[in-house]
């Protein structure tokens, strides 16, 4: 009798499943999204790093704007006072320095570079007032002319600068035109002769 020989039969067994708790595939995960999003990720850090560039150069625009208009506001504070000091000295004493009269008139060409055309002929007719002095000494009469031609002319100064010169509004502006062409006249500067008269019919 033959003696009976089982044979061997492998057990089959379900292949194993990798499962988001498996280290395996986890790591495999994060490489492959690593990959996915690296050209993204470049991307995003450029674009950081242009913004941040960015608003560097724009805060170096601003303090270089700043300080540009301080320093147009220094030389227009320095041809105010110049002006002023000007009308102070020929409303006191009924005459000016020479010196500082050419001072005035050199500021005069450069007016037209920090105001406008009107403010530079208003500067312009300053020098060249009070050079007719009155007679010496002043008398009453001459004085009180000196000093309302002081403050008629001061307030002019006073009022076709103020635009320029309020920090608000530093750069040139259109306001305040036109009513410059009356330049006070020095009181004791010869006066044009009238012309003849037509007869009346």
């Amino acid at each position: 009798m033959d003696s009976f020989a089982p044979e061997f039969c492998p057990v089959q067994s379900d292949p194993p499943v990798l499962t988001l708790d498996s280290p395996l595939t986890l790591n495999v995960s994060i490489s492959s999204a690593a990959s996915s999003f690296g050209p993204y990720a470049q991307a995003i850090a450029a674009l950081l790093v242009g913004l941040a560039v960015a608003y560097v150069a724009y805060q170096q625009w601003r303090t270089a704007a700043t300080k540009l208009r301080f320093d147009v506001f220094e030389e227009r504070l320095r041809i105010f006072r110049l002006c002023r000091d000007f009308i102070t000295e020929l409303g006191v004493s009924g005459s000016v320095d020479e010196e500082r009269r050419r001072e005035v008139a050199a500021a005069a060409l450069e007016v037209r570079f920090l105001f406008n055309p009107d403010i530079a002929h208003w500067v312009a007719n300053l020098s060249s007032a009070g050079k007719s002095p009155p007679a010496s000494p002043m008398t009453e009469a001459d004085s009180e002319s000196a000093r309302k031609w002081s403050v008629a002319t001061g307030t002019q100064l006073s009022n076709a600068f103020e635009p320029f010169m309020r920090l608000d509004k530093l750069f040139w502006s259109r306001r305040g035109r036109g009513w410059l062409s009356k330049f006070p006249s020095w009181p004791f500067d010869p006066q044009p002769q009238a012309g003849p008269t037509e007869p009346s019919a």
